[in-house]
């Protein structure tokens, strides 16, 4: 399941707000996942993203624009455990310690917003046994994500 932080939106580029086009990154990225990362730890993802076993929640829509067009953004969320506090983010039987990014890419930045498709391209994430001296994050490559249009509603 997917669920949305209230005010969740106001990071979000101004043309790339729409809840649909948010679930529909996230869906899609767990189905290209799912073939290729099914059988490990990021299951729990995974089935959160389905729909399935799990709660997704969006603090930040797609934001922080990068490259030559501002064609790459990401969206932040974490795994929702029901009767954590805000600020505990660690999931239950996984090593999971930090928000996850899943990153989207502009297939086409200069058309017009409307008509823009967006493919999920990565997801990154901090495990508990993390080095906290390295700023770094363990990064999946999404293959084989369906592009998306940006006039989803």
């Amino acid at each position: 399941m997917i669920l949305f932080e209230e005010g969740w939106e106001k990071y979000a580029v101004n043309h790339l707000k729409s809840k649909t086009l948010t679930q529909g990154l996230i869906r899609n990225a767990g189905v290209a996942l799912l073939g290729n990362h099914g059988h490990d730890g990021l299951m729990f993802w995974i089935e959160a993203a389905l729909g399935g076993a799990g709660v997704l929640n969006v603090l930040k829509g797609l934001h922080q624009p990068k490259g030559v067009f501002d064609e790459v953004t990401h969206i932040r969320m974490r795994l929702f455990v029901e009767g954590s506090k805000k600020g505990e983010v660690k999931y239950p039987n996984t090593s999971f310690a930090k928000d996850f990014h899943l990153y989207s890419t502009v297939l086409n930045p200069e058309e017009d917003p409307e008509g823009q498709q967006l493919q999920p391209t990565r997801l990154t994430y901090k495990t508990a046994w993390h080095d906290p001296t390295d700023a770094g994050y363990t990064e999946v490559m999404i293959a084989g994500a369906r592009a998306l249009t940006n006039n989803l509603r």
